[in-house]
């Protein structure tokens, strides 16, 4: 926890600079927020660069993360913004703690964090995702954390970044709560707040992204943040979101209009551009489709081949959420019986369809609608998950409620109270899921420690419950009871891959995976 709240700061501090230096923020709801989140964003795609050459070390990190907001700040020399000291230290130790518990998300077990040790132990390995399909989904997200990921924090650093987003997300929502209870409120308050609330319902209930490494989470904020903010700073949270996962392009082609049309930023649109350039590279590498799993733009018929029922597969199981391989086209239509009954999608589809009515009835309707609107069409032609639709939903819910505000008048309502409520809240919801996880997976380790005091817990290793596999000149690891490495020894996969070899011997899996 300490140690989290010691990086946290320092992360702050460069993510505020960097954000500030980029773009006008004085102009949003809460500039401290929008220029940190700007700058978090921003901040770790030269790691994912620095990954196509060489692993990912800490000190590759601290030049990074010092050197881009000191050149800035010479150069631009912003006036910086900020925050409300006591909400935000409130929710900076609430979910420090939160973030120092067991990573839970099934996806980090599954390739988030087993591709964090592929960048922290050897980099951006060519075709590598001949290993798995997931390991050739390359984000810079992924690339930060693992960087730091060694010495006293091997093995600790799956919740870094998510966490301190969420602590971020939590002050913005004590701000706008406090005033659009007691008043007076601003025209976007009630927005923030609608927005806000579904983001931390639905993860509370079924994400818990502060304990992942999820790039589902950054992007869903980042939506949420651009949908009511000028054109210029939606489109550097839309291209640092892209960069961190290609599905958020349709959020930079629409907000790149009103910027090049309407305010002329050229520069703003070539900074969102050089955003985008480090993932579609890293993919490029990983896979030979600079838009991976989508097969535009492939290299060769070999890597578009691979790469189509790497998307089929995708679109088949947000429809079907099936092994099977079938024609999960969306124009067919004979998924959608299956689909709206399952999990949450009813609930969640009747809240947009209510939702758009309402904003539409109240004139609540602007361009950020208009681009949160086309985000959700997107997600659900391409694979109809709420989790990948979640930014884009609660904006829309937010504009349902823009304008809106109690004003019940009273003063006692502050920042600070509503934060300690909502930090409460988070320590008790993280308890009760880390109770039900242990219980589920054997886990002994306390929930107070001293160590779980000074820095996160140890991701899970279970080197000894794998299977030694053998490919032609290497060896790999696959889980022997389910098909999660978590943090096994690398290389490792969750199945047995046949007749995969290093493509140059001599330079070991840097050199690259072949078939």
């Amino acid at each position: 926890m300490l140690t989290l709240l010691v990086l946290w700061v320092g992360f702050l501090g460069a993510a505020a600079v960097t954000g500030a230096s980029l773009v006008r923020v004085d102009e949003t709801d809460e500039p401290f927020c929008y220029a940190s989140v700007i700058g978090l964003l921003v901040l770790p795609a030269p790691l994912l660069v620095i990954s196509l050459f060489a692993p990912l070390t800490w000190w590759q990190f601290a030049a990074v993360w010092l050197l881009i907001p000191a050149v800035l700040w010479a150069w631009r020399r912003p006036s910086l913004p900020r925050p409300g000291w006591w909400p935000l230290g409130v929710m900076l130790a609430a979910n420090a703690w939160s973030s120092s518990g067991p990573v839970m998300l099934y996806d980090t077990g599954l390739y988030h964090y087993p591709l964090l040790q592929w960048l922290d132990e050897i980099g951006t390995v060519p075709n590598q995702a001949l290993l798995h399909h997931r390991f050739g989904f390359s984000s810079a997200w992924i690339a930060a954390p693992a960087a730091l990921d060694e010495g006293w924090l091997d093995g600790r650093t799956a919740a870094i970044l998510n966490g301190l987003l969420m602590a971020l997300a939590m002050y913005h929502f004590a701000i706008v709560l406090s005033r659009w209870l007691r008043g007076p409120a601003r025209p976007r308050d009630g927005y923030f707040v609608a927005a806000y609330l579904l983001c931390f319902l639905f993860g509370g209930l079924t994400q818990r992204f502060e304990v992942s490494l999820s790039p589902n989470w950054p992007v869903a904020l980042a939506a949420v943040l651009a949908s009511a903010a000028p054109a210029s700073v939606a489109l550097l949270l839309a291209g640092g979101a892209a960069g961190i996962k290609l599905s958020a392009l349709p959020l930079v082609a629409l907000w790149a209009i009103p910027v090049l049309w309407r305010e002329r930023k050229l520069g703003t649109c070539l900074i969102a551009a050089v955003l985008l350039l480090p993932p579609i590279a890293a993919n490029l590498v990983a896979t030979g489709c600079p838009l991976y799993p989508s097969a535009i733009a492939c290299l060769d018929a070999d890597a578009r081949t691979y790469a189509r029922p790497v998307q089929m597969e995708t679109s088949n199981w947000a429809r079907w959420e099936r092994g099977e391989m079938t024609n999960a086209s969306l124009l067919r239509m004979d998924w959608v019986g299956g689909w709206v009954v399952r999990h949450w999608n009813a609930h969640l589809m009747t809240l947009t369809i209510m939702s758009l009515l309402v904003a539409a009835w109240r004139r609540q309707w602007d361009y950020g609608a208009w681009c949160a609107l086309g985000g959700l069409l997107y997600v659900f032609a391409a694979a109809p998950d709420f989790r990948f639709a979640l930014g884009y939903l609660a904006a829309l819910c937010g504009y349902a409620l823009a304008g809106t505000s109690l004003n019940l008048g009273w003063r006692g309502i502050s920042a600070f109270g509503l934060a300690t409520l909502g930090a409460l809240g988070l320590l008790a919801n993280s308890w009760s899921h880390e109770q039900a996880y242990r219980r589920i997976f054997g886990l002994k380790e306390p929930t107070f420690s001293l160590d779980r005091t000074l820095r996160p817990n140890r991701i899970r290793h279970h080197q000894g419950q794998t299977r030694r596999e053998r490919g032609i000149g290497f060896d790999y690891f696959t889980p022997a009871q389910s098909d999660q490495c978590w943090g096994v020894q690398q290389p490792c996969t969750p199945s047995f891959v046949p007749k995969l070899r290093l493509c140059h011997p001599e330079q070991g899996l840097r050199g690259g995976l072949c078939r």
